[in-house]
């Protein structure tokens, strides 16, 4: 007996109907109403048993995970959980508009259990809670039902089979729900945002000058602080449409998923499933994975190392004591290499292991947490303020290559407003909070912040930077800054990539002075180099959508198939597919070995 069997025999059965569907969303609310839409779809069966039974089932779980709270708030684990600094705030802001909240929670994955267990555990009024519950319940089960049933029952006349419209109504129900909650997940963000922009401190988009992107003049405003090292603060969250990027919210194995299979297009296209590793044959799988920093810095000319931040690169023997360390601290300072540093892996991928030495003392601590034997930088910090990272590409044998990306990077930081802590300020802004669990120290590979900051009430002003690394993995906030990309930079990046041996693709970190020394490609220094792996990072700016960031990665990948087909025709060979994997699986070996970055 097939599952439309099984469904069409319960609904001669309204009482068996009626309780398997008021269990359904105690399980999973979306699984009961693509259940309802099937059963709906049958003439069968009545309305009158199908929504009732399923709306009293999804008030009375939501009354269950209330408590489930109260129930979990007795557990001394829970009550440490529960007076973390910021969380109290962040609670009583959402039962302050608890019609907002449960809008949200129903629309966005994954919020409805923590926060109604959270209602529960701080005992907010059960009457009011289950009030409007039963409010959006309604609303959301009228509308996605609704849709689901006027789709189905709309369909091509050429379906005539019912059996076959009942099997379609499974896919076009689940299709109305997650385009509501993908839709939600694009509009909560914004909706939060302008309900805590002036409570959180944020700073307004004012901007100066003329010619340049104006937030970015601003923010290099000669005026400001240029202390060594100290990144740029990120724009206010009001400038953009939204505050975390569309492509930022979909899992990573979902989004990259269209570019794995446009990339196996191509490889089959240019029968070579790397050929892209052939762009810079010197450099292990061409920088796709797996290769070292100090790979780019062996391959640099004279030209190319005086625009490069000054780096040592070292290793922790095995079984090293502490006079090691000192050592190492006596070779950076014979290398010319002063405090405060900067200490990366040499193989590295999104930040992982990156930290700031500020003295000796730091940089003791600092080595006596490395794994043995594998290699580590000793880098010095930079004494410019702003980050952007370049995508530089050449077809070889062209005349001159070009600057095709070009994106500022800003590390995330909250401005004080004389009245809120650093946890609370976290906690209200609507792109800090989506991050939060790196800052509060609860996120895997970063240390985040002391929690004597954590409660520190900043001044009006005060700017305080929650990251050292800027990487989007814990919240960097990139900008598209295209503008910016002049002839004179073109030529400058031209001359270091040409200066560097074989290289016709990658992305250069860099740190620079001011927007219009950069644009005479003047007065910046590059902090790293990324091989064919680099990605153009502006896509992740958040005022562009999905379909723009697709376009630019696919454009991407082209561009470096077509480089690599040039290559093979030169006679360069790319890597093996088994070296590409293997260097992948090392990476990842690698990286689950360094210490927590900051």
């Amino acid at each position: 007996m097939s599952a439309i069997d099984l469904l069409q025999s319960a609904g001669h059965s309204p009482f068996v109907l009626a309780v398997g569907l008021f269990l359904l969303p105690f399980i999973h609310e979306d699984v009961a109403i693509v259940a309802a839409t099937l059963l709906l779809q049958d003439a069968s069966v009545s309305s009158t048993v199908v929504v009732p039974s399923l709306f009293s089932g999804m008030v009375a779980s939501d009354a269950a995970f209330y408590g489930l709270g109260v129930f979990a708030a007795r557990l001394p684990w829970t009550q440490k959980v529960m007076a973390r600094p910021g969380l109290d705030a962040v609670a009583g802001a959402l039962e302050k508009r608890i019609l907002e909240t449960m809008l949200l929670v129903r629309l966005v994955p994954g919020l409805l259990l923590p926060c109604f267990m959270t209602f529960g555990a701080r005992r907010f009024c059960f009457r009011s809670f289950l009030g409007a519950s039963s409010i959006f319940s309604m609303i959301y089960l009228a509308v996605v039902l609704g849709i689901a049933l006027f789709v189905c029952r709309h369909w091509p006349a050429a379906i005539s089979d019912s059996r076959l419209m009942m099997v379609l109504a499974v896919p076009v129900s689940l299709a109305v729900v997650y385009a509501m909650r993908w839709a939600a997940t694009l509009v909560a963000p914004r909706l939060v945002a302008r309900a805590s922009i002036g409570a959180a401190g944020r700073w307004d988009g004012d901007g100066i000058g003329q010619g340049l992107d104006p937030e970015i003049d601003r923010e290099l405003d000669p005026a400001l602080d240029r202390a060594a090292g100290r990144p740029l603060p990120p724009p206010a969250v009001a400038s953009f449409p939204r505050p975390v990027a569309a492509a930022e919210r979909i899992p990573p194995l979902v989004f990259y998923a269209p570019l794995a299979a446009n990339w196996l297009r191509l490889a089959l296209a240019y029968r070579s499933f790397s050929l892209p590793t052939a762009a810079n044959p010197t450099i292990t799988t061409g920088g796709m994975w797996g290769e070292r920093k100090s790979e780019y810095l062996a391959s640099a000319g004279p030209l190319a190392r005086s625009f490069m931040a000054p780096t040592l690169v070292f290793a922790k023997p095995e079984g090293a004591g502490g006079r090691w360390g000192e050592a190492a601290a006596a070779q950076c300072a014979a290398a010319g290499l002063s405090w405060p540093l900067v200490l990366k892996p040499d193989i590295g991928w999104q930040g992982y292991g990156v930290r700031a030495v500020a003295d000796a003392a730091e940089f003791g601590a600092a080595l006596a947490a490395l794994p043995a034997e594998v290699p580590f930088l000793a880098q010095a910090m930079s004494p410019y303020r702003g980050e952007a990272g370049l995508l530089y590409a050449r077809l070889p044998g062209a005349p001159r290559g070009e600057v095709v990306s070009l994106a500022i990077r800003h590390h995330p930081a909250v401005m004080g407003n004389g009245r809120t802590t650093v946890a609370e300020l976290i906690a209200a802004d609507p792109r800090l909070s989506w991050k939060s669990a790196c800052y509060l120290g609860r996120g895997a590979g970063h240390r985040g912040l002391p929690e004597a900051l954590l409660r520190t009430v900043p001044a009006v002003g005060e700017i305080v930077t929650l990251t050292f690394i800027g990487s989007q993995r814990v919240g960097g906030f990139y900008r598209d800054g295209s503008s910016l990309i002049t002839a004179a930079l073109e030529a400058r990046f031209d001359a270091i990539s040409r200066d560097m041996a074989e290289f016709h693709y990658g992305r250069f970190d860099i740190r620079f002075d001011s927007p219009a020394a950069l644009m005479c490609g003047e007065e910046f220094q590059i902090i790293e180099v990324n091989g064919i792996g680099g990605e153009a990072i502006h896509v992740w700016d958040p005022a562009f959508g999905l379909g723009h960031v697709y376009r630019e990665l696919f454009r991407q990948q082209a561009l470096l198939f077509e480089i690599g087909d040039r290559q093979r025709q030169r006679g360069v060979r790319p890597c093996g597919t088994v070296e590409l994997v293997a260097a992948l699986m090392r990476q990842s070996r690698l990286i689950g070995l360094y210490p927590a970055s900051e």
